[in-house]
């Protein structure tokens, strides 16, 4: 007979630890991807800045308007996170983020730099 693992009940003492648990874990991973949204913001604007905004373009291969924007509003959203709190509703729809970061995750992976930044830590 193979053994399966009692089921929580709900509203059970257990259940309780594990919803907080799982919040503090969802508190921090929303901290971490803050943390690296505002990284890779920094990171665009220094790029910008030492290559110029047509070789970032010619970089990550798309046009200079397009890059132009995306400095835009990296400059934008680090201005703004130094005086606004924002928020995401954690139940309602979890994979309307994932697809979003997902998709900003595929962007930084196929971002090819100039030989002369590869390697730099």
């Amino acid at each position: 007979m193979d053994w399966t693992p009692p089921r929580r009940q709900e509203g059970s003492v257990s259940s309780g630890v594990q919803d907080r648990a799982s919040r503090r874990t969802r508190e921090l991973r929303e901290l971490q991807k803050e943390e690296l949204r505002r990284e890779r913001d920094r990171l665009v604007l220094d790029l910008s800045r030492s290559l110029g905004t047509d070789e970032l373009a010619r970089c990550l291969g798309t046009t200079p308007a397009t890059t132009e924007t995306l400095v835009q509003r990296a400059r934008g959203r680090l201005s703004d996170s130094a005086g606004s709190v924002s928020a995401r509703r954690m139940g309602r729809d979890p994979e309307r983020w994932r697809e979003a970061d997902s998709h900003y995750e595929a962007l930084g992976r196929n971002a090819r730099l100039p030989f002369w930044l590869r390697g730099r830590s």
